[in-house]
């Protein structure tokens, strides 16, 4: 063998090793449900952002605006957008 297929297969042994470690908190992530409503929670409830906390889905507006002023909300209350007046 060379050693650039030594390298693959040690790649190979690591990427199953980090795979092992991941997959029970993949599971663990998925017996939570903060992402419930979403449309792709079969493939999103081994996510981290599964945790929940707050809704998923906030008020936003682009950064580049005609607008004097940004409302931000969330479900949860508003931003504090004092800094940046």
């Amino acid at each position: 063998m060379n050693a650039y297929f030594d390298l693959m297969i040690d790649l190979l042994y690591m990427m199953l090793f980090l795979s092992l470690l991941a997959v029970p908190l993949m599971f663990k992530f998925a017996s939570f449900s903060g992402l419930q409503g979403s449309a792709t929670y079969s493939m999103s409830q081994y996510s981290l952002g599964n945790l929940g906390g707050a809704n998923t889905l906030c008020s936003h507006s682009p950064f580049i605006t005609n607008l004097s002023k940004i409302d931000f909300s969330c479900s949860t209350g508003t931003l504090d957008t004092s800094a940046i007046d």
